[in-house]
């Protein structure tokens, strides 16, 4: 009953998050799709839980580089991440992350998907938001962090 309780906190937790997130288990199968991954693909939960990551209906290379970057995961047990802007008729840039999740002893049993929008301050990019130097020199002093604009994973 406990482990029950706990499961359905982390799972409610997961899908309040405002970043699209998803779990994908061992054998490539999306276990949780949260409201914001239900929004930014337009794809319900029911739609991609249980399904393959082969066979989810998202765009075509965005699918096979999602199904990639999962699979070197549970391979290799290291974090992955990407930038894109195919992400369901979306032109905002979105850094993705993939995160091994651990078994008890210490295999890689799934995988761990954010989506967090890119900005250009973190990349040293023309435009950036604070215009106080580069994105090296901000991260060292903590600009673009939490209080200065951060919108998700990928800023370091």
């Amino acid at each position: 009953r406990q482990l029950d309780i706990l499961s359905s906190r982390y799972a409610e937790t997961l899908n309040r998050m405002p970043w699209p997130v998803i779990l994908v288990d061992g054998e490539e199968k999306v276990q949780v799709w949260n409201t914001a991954a239900q929004r930014l693909f337009g794809v319900g939960a029911g739609a991609a839980v249980g399904v393959s990551v082969e066979r989810l209906p998202i765009e075509a290379s965005l699918r096979k580089a999602f199904l990639l970057r999962c699979r070197a995961v549970l391979s290799t047990g290291k974090a992955q991440k990407f930038r894109t802007g195919k992400l369901a008729n979306n032109s905002t840039m979105f850094d993705v992350e993939f995160a091994p999740l651990r078994c008890g002893e210490g295999c890689t049993d799934g995988v761990l998907v954010i989506f967090g929008h890119s900005q250009p301050a973190e990349r040293g990019e023309p435009g950036t938001r604070s215009g106080k130097g580069s994105a090296a020199a901000n991260r060292k002093t903590g600009a673009g962090n939490s209080e200065n604009g951060w919108r998700g994973p990928g800023n370091r």
